[in-house]
């Protein structure tokens, strides 16, 4: 009975059905989300944007426009626009270099994928946290 058991935990374990999914697995199911809709989710709101269970930084978003401050962890902000471009967005830093991405849902997931020279790459982030607690820049954000 206990081989039996080991058996088929083992299957399971070792079954896609089972086993978690990457974030790569999980964007080439997702659904692209557009300018509509990505500003209906950040209007007003803070996110935090993660990569395996690492926060990395914040950003909230005006409600009024496409102003966006970005928090790192140690309390460091950047200020921009964000701009939607065909079926990606582009963020506009005063001071650094402009970053953008194509933004998707998985479920209740949400992800990141970056592009460069308008391609996509290989790097994505989660987002972990939709919440309407304000920034304080210069506050350090580590937990």
């Amino acid at each position: 009975m206990r081989v039996l058991l080991a058996l088929v935990l083992l299957f399971q374990l070792a079954s896609p059905a089972f086993a978690a999914m990457s974030l790569i697995e999980k964007w080439r199911n997702a659904s692209l989300l557009n300018a509509q809709e990505w500003r209906s989710l950040v209007s007003g709101k803070t996110l935090t944007y993660s990569i395996d269970a690492y926060d990395l930084y914040r950003e909230q978003y005006d409600r009024y426009s496409n102003n966006v401050t970005a928090q790192f962890n140690n309390g460091e902000c950047i200020y921009g626009r964000w701009e939607a471009q065909n079926d990606y967005f582009c963020y506009y830093w005063k001071g650094s270099e402009t970053v953008c991405s194509r933004h998707a849902r998985f479920g209740k997931e949400l992800l990141i994928n970056f592009v460069e020279d308008g391609q996509t790459t290989d790097e994505f982030q989660l987002i972990t946290d939709i919440s309407d607690t304000p920034l304080s820049c210069g506050a350090s954000i580590m937990s």
